[in-house]
């Protein structure tokens, strides 16, 4: 169970209403996120929040499908918004680099 939750970063539910047509699971999914977030922010977990935001970079914002890409954006801002009140230098550069990261691929994938 263990190895399972290191290699989800993300429960099941979330990952299928990340990439969802309609918005409002969308959103749903993005608030679950940034709780969880939260959660592990306040548990100083930041090896699971990179996780997280690996994967939502990685497998949602950069997906050519457009609704897994809004979905990966509306969950990267969500955990921003978890990491706010949150200020351990480790957690704030690997989220700085990592929304960096997808906020650049999504504006060149606008350009072209």
């Amino acid at each position: 169970m263990l190895a399972n939750r290191d290699a989800d970063p993300l429960p099941a539910a979330v990952q299928r209403n990340i990439g969802d047509k309609l918005y409002e699971k969308r959103k749903s999914a993005a608030l679950e996120v940034e709780q969880l977030v939260k959660a592990l922010a306040v548990g100083n977990q930041t090896a699971r929040i990179n996780a997280i935001i690996d994967r939502l970079v990685n497998d949602y914002a950069s997906s050519p499908q457009a609704n897994c890409r809004k979905g990966g954006l509306l969950c990267l801002a969500a955990a921003a918004v978890g990491l706010a009140n949150h200020h351990p230098v480790c957690v704030y550069k690997g989220c700085c680099l990592s929304v960096q990261r997808v906020l650049y691929v999504w504006l060149h994938m606008q350009l072209y």
